[in-house]
Parts: C-alpha cells; sequence; structure tokens
C-alpha cells in the first residue's frame, strides 16, 4: 500500500512538471511573439534585428532611395554586415536574459564572437577602420556588454575606450555629417562617465576637437550643456584626485562654480523638459517615500538624471571639502558662511539623491505615464507640484515568481512619445545625405540611468533604506528588463556598502601622493567587477 502511494505521489509531480514545462513554453513563446513581432520560426537573424529595432532604435538613417548605397546589403536588410551581426548580438542578448533561454545565451555569443572578429577585421583595414559602420560596431558592443554582462564592467570600458580612440582617429572631419557628429557626441558622452568613475581627465584630443563640433550644436539644448559640463567635471575631478589642486578653497570655489552652472542647464526650455512632483501616499507599491516624478519624455527623464547624478559628483566635494577645513587647527574655512554653506550643499545632495530615485517608478511601470492630476506643465524650469493619491496601483512584480514581465514593459517604454521639436536631433537640424544605412539609438542604449541610480546609492549621505530601494530596483531591472549591467551595478553597490562599513575601498593604493581625500569612491576599488 505503501510502495503504491508512493508512486501515485510521483506520477503526480511528474505530471505537474510537465503541466509548469508546457505553461511556461508557451508563455515564453507568447512573449517572444508579441516582443518581435515576427513569427518564431524565423531565422535567428531576423529575431535579434526585430528585437533591437522595436526595443533599442529610436530612429532610422537611410540613404536615398535613387542612390546606389540604398540597394546595398539587401540580404542583411540594408545593414551592413558587421552591423547587422552587431544588433542581433544585441537583439538575441536581451531575448535571451528576458526569457532565461540559455540556449539563446549561447547564440548570442556567438553572434557577438562574430561581431567583435568583423569589427577587429575592419579595424585592421585602412579603408574601413574610419569609417561610420565601424564606429557604430564598436558602440554595439558596448551595448552589448551593458545587456549581457553581470560579472564585470571591463567589458563596456574596453568598447569605450576603443571607440574613443576611433574618434580621436576620424578626427574633425567626422563632423561633416549629422551620424558623425551624433556618434562622437554619444561615444564621448559615455568615456566622460568612464573618466569620471576613474578618477582620470579626459584625453586631450577630445578638448581639441570639442570646439570644432560646438559650431553644429544648439547652444541652449540641455544635452549639449551637460555634454560640456560633464567633461569639466571629470577633468576637476581628476585634478583633485591626483593632487594638482589641493587648496581646499579653490577645490570649493571650482565645484561650487560647476554646480551653478548645472543648475542653470534648463533655463530655457520649454514645458517639454519639465517633470511633475505627485505626492502618494507612504508605502505606496514601487515608491520610495512619499513623492515619485512623472517626465513628459525618455529624453527629459534621462537628462534630468544626468544632471542630478553630476551634481551629487561635486555637491559630494563640496561638504567633503567644507567638513575637512572646518575641522582643521586653526580652520581653512571661518565665518557663518562656511557653516551656512555645508548645510546648504547637504540639503542639496539629499535633493539630488531623491530626485534621481523618484524617477524610477516611472521607469519601472509602477506608475504611470502621465500626471495623475492631468494638468498641463508650466513652462517653468522648476517642476510643478501636484498631489494625489494612488490606491490601485500594482505591486511589482515578485522576482522570484515572475520571470517573464508585459510584453510591452521595457526600461525605456513607460513614457510618451518624445514631445521634442525635430530641431532638438542633428540630422534633422542639419541636413545631409546619409551614406549608410544606420539605426539610430539613445546613449548607451538608454539605460545611462541605471549609472545615477548607483551613485544614488553609493553617496556618503545615503541612508540605509535608500541602499536597499536602490539595490533592489537595479535587481529588477535585471530580471523585469534583462539588463544584466544593472545586476552588476547591485552586486558593486552591496560590496561597496560592506567595505565602508570597515573603511576599506581598495582605491588607497590609487590616489595620487598627498591627494586630498575629499573626494569620495563611488566603486570599490577592487572585485570582480575590474577583472578582465
Amino acid at each position: 500500500m505503501k510502495i503504491k502511494v508512493q508512486k501515485a505521489k510521483a506520477k503526480a509531480i511528474i505530471a505537474r512538471e510537465e503541466r509548469d514545462t508546457n505553461a511556461h513554453s508557451k508563455a515564453s513563446a507568447t512573449f517572444l511573439d508579441r516582443s518581435l513581432g515576427i513569427p518564431l520560426l524565423c531565422p535567428l537573424i531576423d529575431q535579434g534585428l526585430a528585437y533591437f529595432m522595436r526595443n533599442y532604435a529610436v530612429g532610422l538613417e537611410l540613404p536615398p532611395m535613387q542612390s546606389e548605397a540604398y540597394n546595398k546589403h539587401l540580404s542583411t536588410y540594408g545593414f551592413h554586415p558587421i552591423i547587422s551581426t552587431s544588433m542581433t548580438a544585441v537583439g538575441l542578448a536581451g531575448v535571451a536574459n528576458l526569457c532565461m533561454d540559455h540556449r539563446l545565451k549561447r547564440e548570442a555569443m556567438k553572434w557577438y564572437s562574430k561581431a567583435l572578429s568583423m569589427t577587429n577585421k575592419a579595424l585592421a583595414s585602412p579603408s574601413e577602420v574610419k569609417s561610420d559602420n565601424t564606429l557604430f560596431a564598436t558602440i554595439l558592443l558596448s551595448v552589448f556588454e551593458s545587456t549581457s554582462n553581470e560579472t564585470t564592467l571591463m567589458g563596456w570600458v574596453n568598447h569605450v575606450t576603443g571607440s574613443a580612440s576611433l574618434c580621436r582617429m576620424r578626427g574633425k572631419a567626422q563632423f561633416a555629417t549629422p551620424v558623425g557628429r551624433r556618434m562622437y557626441l554619444q561615444t564621448i558622452g559615455m568615456l566622460a562617465i568612464k573618466c569620471l568613475g576613474e578618477g582620470v581627465p579626459l584625453p586631450d584630443f577630445v578638448h581639441d576637437l570639442n570646439g570644432e563640433v560646438a559650431e553644429w550644436e544648439d547652444k541652449n539644448d540641455p544635452g549639449n550643456l551637460f555634454y560640456h559640463l560633464h567633461i569639466a567635471a571629470a577633468d576637476f575631478r581628476a585634478q583633485v584626485l591626483r593632487g594638482e589642486l589641493t587648496s581646499l578653497h579653490a577645490i570649493v570655489d571650482r565645484a561650487l562654480e560647476i554646480d551653478e552652472s548645472a543648475q542653470h542647464i534648463f533655463d530655457h526650455v520649454d514645458g517639454n523638459w519639465i517633470y511633475t512632483v505627485e505626492n502618494c501616499a507612504q508605502g505606496t507599491p514601487g515608491v520610495f517615500g512619499t513623492s515619485y516624478h512623472v517626465y513628459p519624455s525618455l529624453a527629459a527623464a534621462q537628462t534630468w538624471n544626468w544632471v542630478h547624478y553630476l551634481r551629487i559628483f561635486v555637491l559630494d566635494i563640496v561638504r567633503n571639502s567644507l567638513m575637512a577645513g572646518l575641522s582643521t587647527t586653526p580652520p581653512v574655512f571661518v565665518g557663518a558662511r562656511y557653516i551656512h554653506l555645508l548645510e546648504k550643499s547637504t540639503l542639496a545632495l539629499y535633493k539630488m539623491q531623491a530626485d534621481i530615485i523618484a524617477s524610477m517608478p516611472q521607469h519601472m511601470h509602477d506608475t504611470p505615464k502621465v500626471p495623475m492630476s492631468h494638468s498641463s506643465i508650466h513652462d517653468s524650469p522648476e517642476p510643478t507640484i501636484y498631489t494625489s493619491q494612488l490606491s490601485n496601483l500594482t505591486q511589482p512584480a515578485n522576482l522570484s515568481t515572475s520571470p517573464h514581465p508585459p510584453p510591452t514593459k521595457l526600461f525605456t517604454s513607460n513614457f510618451l512619445p518624445n514631445p521634442l521639436p525635430a530641431s532638438h536631433y542633428p540630422s534633422s537640424t542639419y541636413p545631409a545625405t546619409p551614406r549608410d544605412q544606420l539605426p539610430i539609438i539613445r546613449v548607451s542604449g538608454g539605460y545611462s540611468s541605471l549609472f545615477a541610480l548607483f551613485i544614488a546609492g553609493a553617496t556618503p549621505i545615503a541612508s540605509p533604506e535608500s541602499q536597499e530601494y536602490v539595490i533592489k530596483t537595479l535587481k529588477r531591472v535585471g530580471v523585469e528588463y534583462g539588463i544584466n549591467q544593472a545586476k552588476l551595478l547591485a552586486n558593486v553597490l552591496q560590496i561597496k556598502i560592506g567595505m565602508d562599513r570597515v573603511g576599506w575601498t581598495g582605491l588607497e593604493e590609487r590616489r595620487g601622493e598627498g591627494a586630498w581625500e575629499v573626494v569620495p569612491d563611488y566603486m570599490p576599488g577592487v572585485g570582480q567587477h575590474l577583472e578582465v
């Protein structure tokens, strides 16, 4: 009798596992079908390209229909083989992560290896090394690392460094076309993130070429203003870390100068750039605290987060310098002005951190893409504050029980269609005849806000509760959107928190002799995340 019961239980378990497997397969198939928009029996290259164009591209550069270039590369849908291969690798990596499909992940790595081989071959070719296709391929390889690599940042760092080297080689000639200018700005933007994190200045060629590209810029565009301020902040931070700037007065003055410029980046914008602050009840799912932001577009959300994260970098230096100067004997800073400045910079730091965190519920689809009040956003650089209570929002998906997010749910999709005027796009402002078919993608694949979120959790003023929210959100991004770099940043932040508790960061050996200890270390200087 006992044996019969055991056999019956075993059969029931097997039957249940088969039902779960079938249900999982059907769910995966449905998800893929709706995400790709094409039949699942299509070749892998079609699946990868379809996912890439639906989830990473925001536009497409096309040569004139009557040109010879328009009819090139028909077998790869008009894309140069090096571009179609790289796009396929990125697309398949995204699908593999979302579906937790190891087979697709292996296929994505095969396409990545093929793209890497083709890129290396192009780099060795005198006729191809300076082409738009080669530079764009290296940019796509860095996006692949952001999408797929959850163990180290060095793959992304190496591709960004390679892209920057190509920009140096391409020189002033690359600014003759909109795509050349756009790829240059995207590449140097990512390079600035890398240099700011490493505490090194931007290479000299960047300053030389920036004088040329500035001729094509809209001087009031927030993205352009941030681009140059980002570089200035990275160079300033490197000066302090290397001991090239040692006067606490000079450090504070320069940091405040950068921060003042950051505060005026949105002075000349219309309502299409201004976010709304929505108040909600404590404990609202997905919201930290009692408020969150609603941005009119993804471009606005990204640019505001860039400014907020940059201000954290410089305000941390202001705060640390003031505390160091006020605690010396005799004090370097004397007078009530500096006490007030310390208080003001600390409050600003908390606000910048809170603003970054408040942008995440919209990214995570925990809040609506439009203000609950349905009121218009005024043409003012200061956010308009409305009050509303959220009572019917869905609880964020349980990470362990919901591996498949809704097909339309993307980290970049919970925003209204970009309402910015055509003048904000270089390809529209300065028309030129494209020579190749190339997709238009966002900086770092649209994932650059993840670095801002990481800094919000790594700043010294972060509370344990805010750090817990940041880590949880980064892990959700990895699971729900298939962006593995988010998982990596969550792990790195946990390592940093542990190192902070014992008072060691691993960066002590890398600081210049005599360098002031006023620049905080946001990322541990040792660990798997820095291994090749």
